[in-house]
């Protein structure tokens, strides 16, 4: 599906599950590379800056959820990027920049603003919203955190080890996803020419120091999860110890008394074998080395 929208001498077209015939589109209107094209149907697994002459090609990746399930993927969105038009390309699963076109579309102060200052003004207002975008993500996982370590003692093993996974998973996405661009931006801020706007590397500045800084989170994230992983294993390790020292006393009380009792189980004569209170008395025997055994156990404080 390809749409257009146009202001002045501006042009934004916004392309969702691009299509040989979008890309035809684009190759009939526009002098981009074929290989761009190519990168533009396929999946880039690495976020990549391309600067031609009369354009600039762009491949970025975000974090997303979904409604159905709390684990993270990474959308990739594929950028051309001209001093008077601006092309974005992406899945119907990046819902954010679908309806953020929807906005500047229908309206019109949202128009004026994001086109206020040419296409790379626009750029940046779409990279500014994507990024803003995980802010919340960040709040997810930092809620996830303060749930598991408040509810250590009372949750079950499996369930904590089971999120635990998930959130490592999801902030390896995250970083994964952001490491990239943040090298970009970086080159954006510092060396890319030829932008309309000469205070442009201020803006691209801004759009660094918040990749910096959901890095720097999930940095710190992850060494809590590692921290909650490490204190699961303490306790799990804990029970292990307990429930085979319990099941050990049971079995050196239980040793003797089995031994005894398969002496006097065999066709031999013993003593008091044949005495009527034989039995009493080897009962009671057993009793008193279990109780011994126990009083032992409890002075040595095992």
């Amino acid at each position: 599906m390809l749409e257009i929208l146009k202001t002045g001498n501006f042009t934004w077209i916004d392309i969702v599950n691009p299509t040989k015939k979008d890309m035809d589109y684009l190759t009939e209107n526009y002098d981009f590379h074929s290989l761009d094209i190519e990168d533009c149907l396929s999946k880039v697994q690495r976020s990549k800056f391309e600067e031609y002459d009369d354009y600039k090609f762009i491949v970025l990746h975000f974090p997303i959820t979904t409604r159905k399930s709390y684990r993270l993927t990474i959308e990739e969105i594929d950028i051309f990027w001209g001093k008077n038009f601006l092309v974005t390309i992406h899945s119907n699963r990046f819902t954010k920049l679908l309806d953020l076109f929807i906005l500047v579309k229908n309206n019109e102060n949202y128009k004026n603003n994001y086109f206020s200052k040419g296409c790379d003004y626009l750029l940046y207002k779409i990279i500014h919203d994507m990024i803003n975008m995980i802010f919340p993500i960040l709040n997810q996982i930092s809620h996830e955190i303060d749930l598991i370590d408040s509810n250590l003692d009372s949750m079950k093993p499996q369930n904590i080890i089971e999120r635990i996974s998930a959130l490592r998973r999801n902030i390896i996405f995250l970083q994964t996803s952001l490491k990239p661009q943040r090298a970009i931006f970086s080159f954006f801020e510092n060396q890319l020419k030829d932008q309309e706007e000469k205070d442009m590397d201020i803006y691209w500045g801004d759009i660094g120091d918040y990749i910096l800084k959901i890095l720097e989170t999930a940095e710190d994230y992850q060494e809590l999860i590692e921290g909650l992983y490490s204190s699961i294993d303490t306790l799990l390790t804990f029970k292990t110890n307990n429930s085979i020292k319990t099941l050990t006393i049971f079995s050196v009380i239980m040793l003797p008394l089995t031994l005894i009792t398969s002496f006097y189980g065999m066709n031999v004569k013993l003593p008091i074998a044949e005495n009527p209170l034989g039995s009493y008395f080897i009962l009671g025997f057993m009793g008193l080395i279990s109780i011994g055994m126990i009083i032992y156990f409890k002075i040595k404080k095992i």
